[in-house]
């Protein structure tokens, strides 16, 4: 996930969550040693959806932080 990703995400978390992650939220997690993100994309490269997740280093364990496939792209095995 880039920062140029930053405005479809958020569109994205706003359109599939009551309570979203802010533009912070999101910054603040993309800044983390232990965070990753990325964003799935169409062929022409328009962002479908994303996840963040957080990796434990030492445990072995990965946390899924935040998941979401855009509304009309959901059921479509994007998330898979």
């Amino acid at each position: 996930m880039l920062r140029r990703d930053l405005t479809k995400v958020l569109e994205i978390e706003k359109a599939c969550y009551k309570v979203p992650w802010t533009e912070s939220d999101f910054v603040k997690a993309m800044t983390r040693l232990n965070m990753l993100g990325f964003v799935i994309t169409d062929d022409n490269n328009n962002v479908k959806g994303f996840m963040i997740y957080k990796i434990e280093k030492g445990e072995g364990v990965v946390h899924l932080r935040n998941l979401a496939i855009g509304p009309l792209d959901q059921r479509k095995g994007l998330g898979r």
